[in-house]
């Protein structure tokens, strides 16, 4: 994403791709769909909608000679040129070989990922010196607790 676009570079100072309006700063599901040798066919889903038509966002042509899966993977930015790096967080990434229709870009979008990471039921702070009311240096203990009776520590 940079400038006005959001999509595909194949290192000629281009973005062949979608308007990044609205995108900065928020969640967005993205199913890329890159067609080897062709941007001009490649696809773009954000939150389970095809963006349609893509065209230059920035530049005005690609280089098929660079628009091909190669030997390394390279997701949210252009290896020689730092100015088309995505700065942000990626999760749940996916990668099939073959394009996936509009119907499953819109499910996976659908899905809901659960999270299975569970809390501590509280934190104790423990003061060496058994009283919090003191005026001297002291070591101070912290330990997360699974259950009311801090019988087993939270370890997670």
């Amino acid at each position: 994403m940079t400038g006005t676009g959001f999509g595909f570079n194949t290192g000629n100072s281009e973005i062949y791709g979608t308007s990044n309006s609205g995108l900065a700063n928020s969640w967005k599901h993205v199913v890329a769909v890159f067609t080897n040798g062709s941007v001009s066919t490649n696809k773009i889903y954000i939150d389970g909608v095809d963006q349609g038509t893509l065209s230059y966002r920035v530049g005005s042509s690609f280089n098929s000679g660079t628009a091909v899966v190669g030997s390394t993977l390279r997701v949210g930015g252009w290896g020689s040129d730092t100015n088309y790096r995505m700065a942000g967080h990626i999760d749940q990434l996916r990668v099939y070989n073959g394009e996936l229709s509009a119907g499953e870009a819109s499910a996976l979008y659908a899905e809901t990922a659960i999270c299975t990471v569970v809390a501590p039921h509280h934190l104790e702070i423990q003061h060496a010196s058994g009283s919090g009311l003191t005026c001297t240096p002291s070591t101070v203990t912290v330990k997360a607790c699974t259950d009311a009776a801090c019988s087993t520590p939270y370890t997670s």
